[in-house]
């Protein structure tokens, strides 16, 4: 078949639309909630497509088991084109290319201009009805962030662009933002889950105090030991009404001095608790600083040792009874 170029009938007016497409991705992507993130990288998928008469695109991700495995994350195809499929092993159904890809360079090409070592490569693509193929690495910075994404027609050729392989590499680098915000906040999530986990199974709550508002981040474990509720915010107003008051005084003096001789905080006091029970609470943390010296937070831990001091308590009492059974055989 013939080679199509793009926007041949109306080459500015094409041009115009992929720029306002441009820019209304690009808008979109900046504020973009990371649990919309995939189905917002589909949905532009297909809107680039449709702007420039194209058939398929695919965007893969190196697997975590194999670095030769490769898995279809994000995929928008014309009617009767591939199915969606899970993962490859791009070394054997592709090793041309997956050779290439390893340089991160974009590669613009047809089945024809395959070299003869690219046999295993055609047979591949034809399979899968692709003919004329852009593939473009994910990359920040000039750093490949383990995925590509290409853009593709089917049964027929494509006379690329330059200005239109540029237009896609903006996409391409849209995409790779957006995934390395996902990725990210995903393992920043895991390790807190992790943390909270930890602490949690070690009756353990954590917090962070914010130097500016004097306002805590608590986890659930730390908000149940206070009686503080999932939703509510806690201020250093809010925790000091819970605090008794022989012991207020020299919790304030402790997280001051931890702060001015950046010192670890290590303190002991007793608290009446949202629920009416009074515990004894150990807390312990580290403060931190900007970069100009000045205080930004505390981040601690806090522990109900209530039962530690009961049985201390306990042990005080028997010692002076001892003491006293003592003093009478005396």
């Amino acid at each position: 078949m013939p080679q199509i170029l793009v926007g041949k009938q109306q080459p500015h007016a094409q041009i115009v639309e992929f720029e306002k497409l441009l820019l209304e991705i690009s808008s979109l992507f900046i504020s973009l909630p990371v649990d919309r993130i995939d189905s917002v990288i589909e949905d532009t998928q297909r809107n680039v497509c449709e702007n420039l008469c194209l058939d398929l695109s695919s965007l893969w991700q190196w697997s975590d088991r194999n670095s030769t495995l490769m898995a279809l994350t994000h995929l928008y195809t014309i009617p009767g084109g591939p199915d969606q499929v899970g993962e490859i092993d791009a070394s054997r159904e592709f090793p041309w290319i997956f050779a290439k890809m390893q340089g991160g360079e974009t590669m613009v090409f047809s089945n024809k201009d395959l070299p003869e070592e690219a046999a295993v490569d055609r047979q591949s693509r034809q399979r899968y009805g692709v003919e004329s193929t852009v593939v473009i690495p994910l990359q920040i910075s000039g750093e490949q962030i383990d995925g590509i994404i290409s853009f593709e027609t089917l049964y027929r050729e494509h006379a690329w662009e330059q200005k239109e392989v540029e237009r896609l590499q903006l996409v391409a680098d849209m995409f790779a933002n957006a995934l390395m915000r996902k990725r990210a906040e995903t393992i920043l999530i895991t390790s807190e889950e992790r943390l909270n986990l930890a602490a949690e199974s070690a009756e353990a709550g954590l917090w962070e105090l914010d130097h500016a508002s004097m306002s805590f981040w608590a986890t659930g474990e730390a908000r149940r030991m206070f009686g503080f509720r999932s939703d509510e915010r806690i201020t250093m107003a809010s925790f000091e009404q819970l605090v008794h008051p022989d012991d207020l005084a020299h919790v304030r003096q402790t997280i001051t001095n931890s702060f001015q001789e950046k010192s670890r905080l290590d303190v002991e006091y007793r608290i009446t608790s949202r629920a009416g029970d009074r515990k004894w609470i150990c807390s312990r943390g580290l403060p931190f600083f900007d970069d100009d010296g000045s205080p930004s937070r505390l981040l601690g831990v806090s522990m109900d040792i209530t039962a530690r001091k009961q049985l201390e308590e306990q042990n005080r009492t028997q010692l002076q009874e001892i003491d006293q059974l003592k003093q009478q055989l005396e």
